[in-house]
């Protein structure tokens, strides 16, 4: 997968903490000085450490520490795993070294009561207009942030609602950011978390991010009202999907198989979400029974009447419990799905043909068609929406009829299928 494509290397910092004592432990030393925490707008987090004795190579510095310490301004830095990533000198004496963390946590030592739960969100960078969604009291409310750049916290979302309960903030927002990424067809992450009181930040969390994507042919429009519109028809029967559908699962497909950047992988990626679909639906929705190998994983799954069940049966009563129409007429990927998973080319390579892209395309893009059915069919979703194969048009689903586009005033139009 391609990651850090058109990546600019002089990304600002979005944060930064300084530390006049932090504490490194590492193959069986400890040091104590001076030193940074730097959040980066692209996600990346880094932790300087100054050295004051000369370092001439990086073996003179453990490559896997823990790091400690605390700021003048009452923020303490929760002991964290690091790797080593450079050595810059300062001067004959200082030498700053540069270690990554995957995840970091500053909190205060004495908490107050969380009012306010902000989430930055990377890779939603087209996105105008606020959105809003209620979950019982708790409120999550969508914006964006500035012009458009890409691989950057490109809106966040705010979650409030009276005095929070942080697991209960951090569910909501992760459930909202799942569902924009459907959305955007597009990984959106929540990697950089504030919780404030209703006078001062308490705790930040932030984790090393460097899945760089951008949104690209979006099923719904990246404005304000429309998102709102699909995140409260949505976040109800997506929780309900998240235990026996495994909902989250067939996001990472769903949008792994839009930001791939071959078309058989996109194949291969749709396949397994198809997979995932019918497999979920036979063990956990119809519950079939089942044959399992020798390990104990599932072989085959048998009707009542004791019926081999294979894929198309399984996908064809899956799609029927949904509502999905159609899916017996819509089943000519299975053959090129076959071909690609045993020898990794389409049956037309297979057979010589030079171009393969070309009549790989309209059953990809039948394909898209049907992951899209299945997966708003899960959500519940009835409204406008951007099909694959026609990304300028607004639609109408389930219908597909031509919809209007309505302008929000001081708000321009998104451009469709970005």
């Amino acid at each position: 997968m391609e990651q850090g494509r058109d990546r600019k290397s002089d990304v600002p910092v979005f944060k930064e903490w300084i530390f006049p004592e932090m504490t490194i432990r590492g193959g069986g030393a400890a040091w104590t000085s001076r030193g940074q925490v730097r959040v980066f707008a692209d996600s990346r987090v880094e932790i300087r450490f100054t050295y004051v004795h000369p370092v001439r190579h990086s073996q003179d510095v453990p490559h896997r520490v823990r790091i400690a310490g605390k700021t003048r301004d009452g923020f303490r830095l929760e002991e964290v795993d690091a790797v080593l990533v450079g050595i810059q000198p300062v001067t004959r004496r200082k030498t700053d070294v540069v270690f990554i963390p995957y995840r970091c946590v500053l909190s205060r030592e004495s908490q107050a009561p969380i009012r306010l739960a902000r989430y930055y969100l990377k890779n939603l960078s087209v996105y105008a207009g606020v959105a809003k969604v209620e979950d019982g009291r708790y409120r999550a409310s969508l914006f964006p942030r500035g012009a458009y750049e890409p691989f950057r916290f490109g809106a966040y979302l705010d979650v409030t609602g009276g005095r929070l309960a942080r697991a209960k903030a951090d569910e909501l927002a992760e459930d909202v950011a799942r569902l924009v990424t459907v959305a955007a067809r597009c990984p959106v992450v929540p990697c950089f978390r504030e919780y404030h009181s209703s006078s001062r930040i308490q705790r930040y969390e932030f984790f090393s991010n460097s899945w760089d994507f951008k949104p690209m042919r979006n099923v719904i429009t990246l404005v304000g009202d429309e998102m709102g519109e699909f995140l409260s028809k949505t976040l109800g029967n997506y929780r309900a999907a998240k235990a026996p559908w495994r909902a989250s699962l067939l996001v990472e497909y769903f949008w792994r198989a839009h930001q791939e950047t071959t078309a058989e992988l996109q194949f291969l990626l749709l396949s397994v979400f198809m997979e995932s679909v019918k497999f979920n639906f036979a063990r956990d929705v119809a519950k079939h029974a089942t044959k399992k190998n020798s390990n104990g994983t599932i072989r085959d799954f048998f009707s009542a009447s004791n019926a081999k069940l294979g894929f198309r049966d399984l996908l064809i009563e899956a799609g029927n419990h949904l509502g999905v129409p159609k899916v017996d007429k819509r089943m000519g990927f299975i053959a090129n799905r076959n071909c690609i998973f045993h020898s990794g080319q389409s049956s037309y390579s297979q057979l010589g043909q030079r171009n393969t892209y070309l009549p790989l395309k309209g059953e990809l893009r039948r394909l898209y068609d049907l992951a899209d059915d299945f997966m708003l069919h899960l959500l519940g979703y009835k409204g406008p929406f951007h099909a694959y194969g026609d990304p300028e048009r607004l639609r109408m689903y389930p219908s597909r009829r031509r919809r209007r586009r309505r302008r929000v005033p001081g708000i321009p139009l998104m451009p469709s299928g970005v």
